[in-house]
Formats: structure tokens, sequence, C-alpha cells
């Protein structure tokens, strides 16, 4: 989403409206639905740092998000638009970064909380709870 944010800037200078609308015509993002959520809160009227607040704000659109990427997300709304075309480019590839760094610590801990040692130690608990009941 950043990267083609980023390029909309770059290539195009589209404003933050026609760039949200642009997202949620592309079919790679169609799982981000707080995309359409703002969308239909810039079309009903709302400027577009409220805009995206609210649609974060959705728990139905961002329910396998974990809350420091949803934060992380917030605050890239309240920057996005408010400087030049290089200081949106810089603020997409700053996000850009960061979501990598994120998605990077989530492997992790899905590897470190997904190891034979983590489900033998479950098995383990639920056996010794069998045990005593």
């Amino acid at each position: 989403m950043f990267s083609l944010i980023s390029n909309e800037i770059c290539y195009v200078s589209m404003p933050s409206v026609e760039i949200i609308r642009f997202l949620v015509r592309n079919n790679e993002l169609r799982d981000l639905k707080f995309i359409n959520s703002c969308m239909l809160y810039l079309d009903s009227g709302d400027d577009f740092p409220i805009a995206w607040e609210k649609s974060l704000c959705e728990k139905k659109n961002i329910n396998f998000m974990r809350k420091k990427d949803i934060e992380l997300l917030k605050s890239f709304g309240n920057g996005f638009g408010v400087t030049d075309m290089e200081g949106q480019i810089s603020l997409c590839e700053l996000y850009l970064d960061t979501l990598r760094l994120h998605i990077r610590e989530a492997a992790d801990e899905k590897e470190r909380f997904s190891g034979p040692s983590t489900i033998l130690g479950l098995l383990l608990g639920i056996g010794i709870i069998v045990v005593f009941m």
C-alpha cells in the first residue's frame, strides 16, 4: 500500500482523496477493508485524517492486525497530505520500512511460538489438567 501511494505521488501527483480512490480499485489491497471505509467517509465529507482514523477504529476492518500496526497506520493518516511531494514520499518510505520491521518481528514471534517445544509444553499442560480432574 505504501509503495503504491508513493508511486502515485511521485509519478502522477494525485491528491490524497484520489489516491484512496485508486487504492480502493486495486485488487491487491482488497483485504484492507479499512481503505474502502475511508473512501466512504471521504465521500460523506470527512477530511482525510478524520476519515482515515474512523476507518481504522472500525474493528471489523482491522481484526487481523496487531495493535502496534494499527497505531502506526493511524499516525500515517495524521502526516499524509500535509507536506510537499518529497515529504510525502519520505513519509511513505518511513512507514514502509517500519512495517517491514513489524513483519519480521511477527515472523520471528510465529517461529518462536509455533515450534515443537511450545506444542509439547501445551500438550504437557493439558495432560496435567486431565490428571488432576
